[in-house]
């Protein structure tokens, strides 16, 4: 199946994800990879506070939406 990966951009486990995005995709996985620039891990807690946040939680919504059908 599809994988959506969305990574922070100011945080220790961001190489970590970009890493497991350039394995997937050698495995011939479909991978949408999304690193939010100026965040950091955990960001999407701050929905209520970090427009960044708000706008990842859509993105990864849609890409399950989409992979769902």
């Amino acid at each position: 199946p599809p994988v959506f990966i969305n990574a922070a951009g100011i945080d220790v486990l961001r190489d970590d994800s970009r890493q497991l995005v350039e394995r997937l995709r050698a495995a011939g996985v479909p991978v949408e990879f999304v690193e939010q620039a100026g965040v950091i891990h955990g960001y999407t807690l701050l929905a209520h506070e970090v427009s960044a946040a708000r706008e990842a939680i859509e993105t990864a919504g849609h890409a399950l939406r989409m992979s769902l059908g």
